[in-house]
Formats: C-alpha cells, sequence, structure tokens
C-alpha cells in the first residue's frame, strides 16, 4: 500500500513558476492588458495551488495478483485500475496514467510524496510488473532471456 501526500518540492516549483510569469507580465505587457494578464494568472494560481493541496487519489494499493486499486480522495472511494502503457517511470519521477471503469485517471508523483520504501515498490512495480501488451523488441527479447537463465541458475 502506498499512501500519498501533497509534495513539497512540487509546491515550491509551482510558487516559482508563478513568481517569474507575474515577473514577466510585470515587465512585458503594457498597459491595461496587463491587469487581465494579472488576473489569469491568480485564477491559474489558485487553481494550481488547490490541486496540489487535494490530490485525486489517496492511497495505492497493489495486492498479490499485481492488480493495482486505487483509493480515491473524493468518498475513500476503491476503483480497479489497470496501468497503460503510456505511463512514464523514471529515477525522481512517476506519471502514472491509469485506465478504469470511469475513464483515465493521470497522476504526477515525486519521491518526497511517499516513504523510501513505498516509491521503490511502486517503481519496480510500473516498471516490471505489467502484462506485455505489444510484441517484444529483440532487445527485450534478449533481456528477458538473460533474466529468465540467471532465475533458473539461482533456483538451482
Amino acid at each position: 500500500m502506498v499512501r500519498l501526500r501533497p509534495s513539497l518540492s512540487l509546491k515550491v516549483l509551482a510558487v516559482t513558476v508563478h513568481v517569474f510569469t507575474f515577473a514577466a507580465i510585470l515587465m512585458y505587457v503594457p498597459g491595461t492588458d496587463r491587469w487581465y494578464w494579472l488576473g489569469g494568472l491568480v485564477v491559474c494560481a489558485l487553481w494550481s495551488f488547490w490541486g496540489l493541496r487535494h490530490p485525486v487519489i489517496r492511497r495505492i494499493e497493489i495486492d498479490d495478483q499485481l492488480q493495482a486499486k486505487l483509493i480515491l480522495a473524493k468518498g475513500a472511494k476503491m476503483i480497479m485500475a489497470e496501468l497503460r502503457a503510456d505511463s512514464m517511470v523514471r529515477r525522481n519521477l512517476l506519471v502514472l496514467n491509469w485506465h478504469t471503469n470511469n475513464g483515465v485517471v493521470r497522476t504526477l508523483l515525486l519521491p518526497d510524496m511517499t516513504d523510501k520504501q513505498s516509491w521503490r515498490r511502486l517503481q519496480i512495480w510500473a516498471r516490471w510488473c505489467q502484462p506485455q501488451k505489444k510484441p517484444l523488441n529483440l532487445w527485450q527479447l534478449l533481456c528477458s532471456r538473460i533474466v529468465r537463465r540467471r532465475r533458473q541458475m539461482d533456483n538451482q
């Protein structure tokens, strides 16, 4: 089970982007147009900070069959989800696109949103524990054979 919390680094990034945008508007937008741009920036900032404080997903649970369940923030509702192939897994970033019965749920996760052990488990699950939907290319086929042989050698 992976409990998610709001990310401090994402908040800092959002504040930085909004401050630089504010400065650019003050320097480069003349006249009354400046007020329209500043109004739009305030709306974007409020929407951004509200979204960062109220995440869509509260927890991600992965059962013994490696199936994911998402516990949503609204009403603590649990839904079954399948990780889509267009998700991105990097060392310090996870962009997980989930296919659910209700549609697609997109989640941006950073390492400070959960503890280190849960982060590592989620990365490994997202990268390696997904069913193969497309045919393997030559490099993936060779790697999977090497891994299979090493497992066989370890079991002997």
